[in-house]
């Protein structure tokens, strides 16, 4: 009993006298590895106003590679500073005690950021600094279109452009500069055609350039810009228009033809019928052109059969096509009305003037004129009102002129026209008078 007493007590004595020595020694490694903080320091402006040098200190460090990354993380809000979390993370490797420095660029000119320095230790707890702000110098150049110049019928325009107050710009990644346009008054570089220049090395206070560009017909908007890194600086936005111009669209997919007929119902344009290229083949077929897409399809051929030299016109959201010649050089005087929504067609009463063909027709407000040409008694004259309500042909004036046919006939407003033309034998005594007709 004494024995196991006296050698049970002496290693409770022994543990109890190592105790506070273990406990000592491992609360003052927690208690000197708790110390270590970072400080976020000043900045300085880099080479540019794109560049800034941060700096930051790591103090109160006993083991030297507690440390295992440190940096400076930024952002334009101060909430965002946050590894994973922000616009901007610069990371450096192993620190001990002292200042380090993190280069950063990529920065917008004019702008206040937010930044603030930041230890990540063994354990992978990340520690921060406070934060601090920095504004970068302003760069703020000056835009001016000089003179804009195009050969009449031309779509290739001369755009003499200056750029000004560049001296904040030198060392500046420049990416490059030159003229963008769009339809939309303010055009943008990111996502509008644009022409730059090939020298994008800028040495002096201000820049001129000539821009030659090829533009789309119609009213665009041309804008001078500059572009350094992913930050773009404009002009002004100018109205620029492309008129007195022929532009060439793509092609008629249907066959080469001639004598055949169209119109146009809201924003599409229609063709149909004719003979082909060749002259061989009478045809029926019908086609849609979109000119926002300019792209022709194919839609459902004429009701009416294969014609040449019909006649066609559109009231409202309907076209018409009428008369002309059929396969065997016959007279026609059917009239077939058009739906584009349904892609079909009706066949309406027969035109009231009889069997003929090359005549004119256009429509004036909710009615629809056809008149003039040829039949099987000769040249005609004559004119007819039609009315898509009633289905109903009446006979208004006939023309001032002389009889013809392969006359020419459109309407202004709420006025016909009805000019050129001529008889026959070929055609050998042509006309240049020119009418216009005033509807009841």
């Amino acid at each position: 009993m004494k024995k196991y007493f006296s050698q049970y007590h002496w290693k409770i004595f022994f543990s109890l006298l190592l105790l506070p020595s273990l406990t000592n020694c491992d609360k003052w490694r927690l208690e000197k590895e708790s110390f270590p903080k970072v400080i976020t320091l000043d900045y300085e402006v880099g080479r540019n106003a794109t560049e800034a040098l941060l700096f930051g200190e790591i103090v109160g460090m006993v083991e030297n590679d507690l440390v295992e990354e440190c940096g400076h993380v930024w952002g334009l809000t101060p909430d965002s500073l946050f590894l994973g979390n922000t616009n901007g993370h610069r990371r450096l490797g192993k620190r001990g005690n002292g200042r380090f420095q993190t280069d950063i660029s990529g920065l917008t000119p004019g702008k206040t950021y937010f930044y603030r320095a930041y230890i990540r230790n063994k354990y992978k707890t990340t520690l921060y600094g406070e934060i601090w702000d920095l504004s970068t110098p302003s760069f703020s150049p000056v835009f001016s279109l000089d003179s804009i110049t195009r050969q009449m019928g031309e779509l290739r325009v001369n755009i003499y452009t200056t750029i000004s107050n560049l001296s904040e710009s030198v060392g500046l990644p420049i990416t490059s500069y030159g003229i963008i346009w769009s339809d939309n008054p303010l055009p943008n570089v990111f996502y509008d055609p644009f022409v730059p220049q090939q020298e994008i090395l800028i040495t002096e206070d201000s820049i001129s350039y000539l821009s030659e560009v090829t533009l789309p017909g119609g009213k665009i908007f041309l804008r001078p810009y500059l572009l350094i890194g992913e930050n773009a600086y404009y002009g002004n936005s100018v109205p620029y228009t492309i008129d007195n111009v022929w532009i060439q669209k793509a092609d008629f997919e249907g066959e080469a033809r001639y004598s055949a007929v169209g119109f146009s119902i809201g924003q599409k344009c229609y063709l149909g019928t004719g003979i082909s290229g060749n002259g061989e083949k009478i045809l029926k077929d019908f086609w849609e052109y979109d000119p926002l897409s300019d792209i022709w399809t194919k839609k459902a051929d004429f009701g009416g059969g294969p014609r040449y030299y019909a006649v066609g016109f559109s009231i409202d959201q309907k076209g018409y096509i009428g008369t002309g010649l059929g396969e065997n050089s016959e007279f026609k005087k059917d009239f077939w009305e058009y739906d584009p929504v349904s892609d079909s067609w009706t066949p309406l009463a027969d035109f009231e003037g009889g069997e003929r063909t090359s005549a004119i027709g256009f429509s004036i407000g909710n009615k629809g004129y056809l008149g003039t040409g040829w039949g099987a008694g000769g040249f005609l004259n004559d004119f007819w009102e039609y009315c898509p309500e009633t289905d109903i042909w009446v006979k208004k004036t006939n023309l001032g002129g002389t009889e013809r046919g392969d006359a020419v006939g459109f309407s202004i407003n709420l006025k016909g026209y009805i000019t050129t033309g001529g008889i026959i034998p070929a055609f050998q005594q042509p006309y240049k008078d020119f009418w216009e007709y005033i509807p009841d």
